[in-house]
C-alpha cells in the first residue's frame, strides 16, 4: 500500500485536494498529515481536514492524522471518544508523544492507531495486552527525518521491522520527494539516511526488502515519472525501467513486458519467455562488454539459448555469443537491484 502526504503550510488548499486526487488515480489509498505542526495556522485546519476527510471518503482511502496527547488536550478530544474525528473522515491516529497505554487501547477499538516503531518495546506491547487493545487496528510507525545525517539506518530498521513482524504489527515507513520537498529545511522527510536524495521509487523497492508493509510519501510531492511508476508497480506489479536501444532492429523483443525466471539468477534478469518468440536469425553481432544495465540477446552461437533476452544486473565480460541491443539509463541502474523471483518490467524508450 502506498500513501501521500498533504500539509496545511504547503500552499493553497485547492492545489492539495487536486493532488489527492491525481495520486490515488494512480493507485495510492493513503493519507497522512499533522494537526500539530507549529508553522500551521490552527485557524484554518479545521476546514483542511475538512475538505481532505471528504476526498478520503470518496476515494476510500486511509487518513492518518498526526496528533500528540497535549493536542488531544488543548482541543477537548477524548480517547474514549472519537465521533468527532471520524465525522471528519480521519480514519486513523499517528499517536505522538505522551498517550498512555490504556489511551491507545481505547481508541483502537474507534481506529486505526499507528504507534512509534522505532521507540516500540516490548513492555509496550505486554501493557496494550493488558489493556485488551485491538491488535488488528494497531500498526507500528517509523518517523521521517527532516534534518540530514539523523535518518535510520537499513540495519536498524531491517531488525526493528523484523521484531515488530514477529509481534504482529503491520510496519509503515516514509520516502522523500523528488518534485516539491517540504518547508523549512527542503531537505527530504525520508526514514532511511540513505534514501534521503535518492528516487522514490527505488526508496519504496528498498523498504519493501525490509519488511515494510506501507510506504508513504513524506514531502508534499514526487515528479510525473516516479507518479508513473508508483501507479505502474501499485496497479500492475511492473517495475518500469527506461532504456536506449542500441539496435533498433530488435525493439519489438526490447520495448514490452519481460518476467523473470522463477529461479532467479544472481548475474542477470533472464526474460522468462523469450526464447519462444522465434526470432529466425541473430547473427553475431556488437559483442562488446556487457556493462550494468546492458540489455542483451544470445546469438545463433548460442545453440539452444538463442533469442533469451538478459539484462546485466552488474558488469560482465564480451561475449561472442551475445549481442548487446540496448543500455537502462543511468538513472535506473538501481531497480536492477530489485529484479528477483518471477518479478515483471516493462522496458520503455528513454523519454
Amino acid at each position: 500500500m502506498f500513501g501521500l502526504s498533504v500539509y496545511l503550510q504547503d500552499g493553497a488548499l485547492i492545489k492539495n485536494l487536486e493532488n489527492i486526487k491525481k495520486m490515488a488515480d494512480r493507485g495510492f489509498n493513503g493519507i497522512f498529515t499533522s494537526m500539530q505542526l507549529p508553522e500551521d495556522d490552527e485557524s484554518r485546519i479545521l476546514v483542511f481536514l475538512e475538505e481532505v476527510g471528504k476526498i478520503a471518503k470518496e476515494k476510500q482511502m486511509k487518513f492518518m492524522v498526526d496528533v500528540s496527547a497535549a493536542y488531544f488536550k488543548k482541543q477537548g478530544l477524548s480517547t474514549n471518544k472519537l465521533d468527532k474525528l471520524l465525522r471528519l473522515g480521519i480514519n486513523g491516529i499517528r499517536a505522538d508523544d505522551g498517550f498512555s497505554s490504556q489511551s491507545i487501547a481505547e481508541m483502537s477499538h474507534q481506529m486505526t492507531v499507528g504507534l512509534n516503531a522505532s521507540v516500540l518495546t516490548q513492555k509496550d506491547v505486554e501493557e496494550l495486552k493488558f489493556y485488551q487493545a485491538d491488535f488488528d487496528r494497531l500498526e507500528a510507525w517509523h518517523n521521517f527525518y527532516p534534518r540530514p545525517e539523523t535518518g535510520l539506518s537499513r540495519a536498524f530498521l531491517k531488525k526493528k521491522n523484523q521484531q515488530l513482524k514477529h509481534q504482529g504489527f503491520k510496519t509503515v515507513a516514509f520516502v522523500a520527494g523528488d518534485s516539491e520537498r517540504r518547508y523549512p529545511l527542503k531537505k527530504g522527510l525520508p526514514t532511511l539516511e540513505a534514501h534521503r536524495y535518492k528516487s522514490p521509487f527505488v526508496s519504496m523497492l528498498d523498504l519493501l526488502s525490509l519488511d515494510t508493509d506501507e510506504i508513504y510519501i513524506g514531502d508534499g510531492g514526487i515528479s510525473e515519472k516516479s507518479l508513473n511508476s508508483f501507479g505502474q508497480y501499485g496497479q500492475e506489479g511492473l517495475i518500469p525501467i527506461e532504456v536506449e536501444a542500441v539496435n533498433a532492429r530488435y525493439n519489438s523483443q526490447i520495448f514490452r513486458i519481460h518476467q523473470n525466471r522463477p529461479d532467479s539468477a544472481r548475474d542477470v534478469f533472464r526474460s522468462r519467455f523469450s526464447r519462444s518468440w522465434g526470432i529466425s536469425d541473430i547473427p553475431s553481432e556488437n559483442c562488446i562488454e556487457r556493462k550494468k544495465g546492458a540489455i542483451t540477446l544470445d546469438n545463433a552461437s548460442y545453440g539452444r539459448y538463442k533469442g533469451e533476452l538478459q539484462l546485466c544486473k552488474k558488469s560482465l565480460p564480451s561475449d561472442g555469443k551475445v549481442n548487446v541491443i540496448g543500455q537502462v539509463i543511468s538513472e535506473d541502474l538501481e531497480l536492477l537491484d530489485y529484479l528477483n523471483e518471477n518479478q515483471k518490467i516493462i522496458l520503455i524508450e528513454r523519454r
